[in-house]
């Protein structure tokens, strides 16, 4: 965490060898600005799309596809794009849902991990004048990547971490770091050999296909957030609309990717991800909680590692966040950055302060109390909303 923000990015999206050098581009402004929806887009912008995504190495991740968009757009009615012109050359694309006729969120809300512009490497903007631009006095983001800079006078916070696993060409040389550092790895053998022979032999299937898999992931995440009382993110339905629209998508650069684990006929870990550009966005891990003495959740991970070079996947992305089984596994990290662009800077302000108190809260050692004595008076006190 020591590293400098560029050094950061360029780390956790494009690992660098020695024989790399920064390369300094001219900057081109966003001078004119085209608002449309998914399905006006035609073949040929959607090539120049998925063009700037491949050309920009801080785009690699499955949120900034073409695909994740398109299967937004299918699952809600209110998701837009300002094409970004500079002159009359496209530079870029800025996705969103219009909540209101002037509140925007990024693509995605609420489950969207890495939020921004698609554009290419050297595009200039000033958000104040796109969001403008686009019909918006607000636009609301909680994990903003990239372009980074032009953003900073709209952040709250900078620092919220992300992780990521770089396992490149040398998939075994990855394994046995990670079960030097992490005696939960170095075991879970010892684990695994006991749930086969107390439940049965381990079937996995990296891409299953079954829609009923994504339904007991889907099923068992729900009743995790009921248990530990957090937001239930598949209350909305567009939510599971949209993983189930991501699960039928299967393309060559992008695809959702649903892996299950059995123990003889019984489900005992499964997970649900996107896959683009070499990169498996880890997205909804679950398991089974009466076998968690054996770390089902574990084993599939370590399984879907060993496939991984059959799928083509070179990066696990884990999101955002410090989560302790992250720590085990990760070997790379990034920054993100949460705030709003708001032409209403009393707005501005006054939300800003409640979001670094918040996170203050959240950081001090009085954070379980606040919270159960808040709760008691306001029942989803510093609950996400799902929007």
């Amino acid at each position: 965490m020591s590293m400098t923000t560029p050094e950061i990015c360029d780390q956790f999206f494009a690992p660098r060898t020695p024989s790399d050098s920064p390369v300094t581009l001219d900057r081109i402004r966003v001078n004119r600005v085209q608002l449309t929806e998914c399905s006006q887009l035609s073949p040929a912008m959607i090539q120049i799309w998925r063009d700037l995504q491949a050309n920009n190495p801080s785009l690699a991740s499955p949120y900034f596809s073409f695909e994740f968009f398109q299967s937004a757009s299918y699952s809600r009615v209110d998701a837009e794009v300002a094409i970004l012109y500079a002159d009359n050359k496209v530079i870029g694309f800025f996705p969103f849902h219009r909540l209101s006729q002037h509140h925007g969120i990024p693509i995605g809300g609420a489950i969207n991990d890495y939020q921004g512009i698609i554009g290419q490497v050297n595009l200039d903007v000033d958000p104040s004048w796109l969001i403008h631009q686009c019909k918006l006095t607000r636009w609301d983001f909680h994990s903003l990547w990239w372009p980074r800079l032009p953003f900073l006078p709209h952040c709250f916070q900078v620092n919220i971490p992300a992780s990521s696993a770089w396992l490149g060409h040398n998939i075994g040389g990855y394994l046995d770091v990670v079960r030097q550092g992490s005696t939960t790895i170095a075991r879970q053998p010892q684990k695994s050999r006991k749930m086969v022979r107390e439940l049965g032999p381990l079937k996995f299937e990296v891409d299953d296909r079954n829609p009923g898999s994504l339904n007991w992931v889907i099923s068992q995440k729900r009743n995790k957030y009921q248990r530990t009382g957090c937001t239930d993110f598949f209350e909305p339905r567009w939510t599971k609309q949209l993983l189930n629209q991501i699960n039928q998508t299967q393309q060559a650069h992008f695809r959702g990717l649903c892996s299950v684990l059995k123990a003889g006929d019984t489900i005992v870990a499964a997970h649900f991800g996107m896959l683009a550009n070499g990169r498996l966005h880890y997205w909804y891990p679950v398991f089974d909680r009466q076998y968690h003495q054996y770390s089902p959740g574990t084993e599939l991970y370590l399984q879907i590692v060993q496939a991984a070079a059959r799928f083509g996947i070179r990066q696990i992305d884990m999101g955002y966040g410090i989560e302790s089984f992250k720590t085990k596994i990760v070997n790379q990290w990034g920054l993100l950055a949460n705030g709003s662009v708001d032409l209403n800077r009393s707005r501005y302000w006054w939300n800003r302060l409640a979001s670094q108190t918040a996170d203050r809260i959240k950081n001090s050692p009085w954070r379980n109390t606040v919270k159960t004595f808040g709760r008691a008076i306001i029942p989803n006190l510093g609950k996400p909303k799902v929007k």
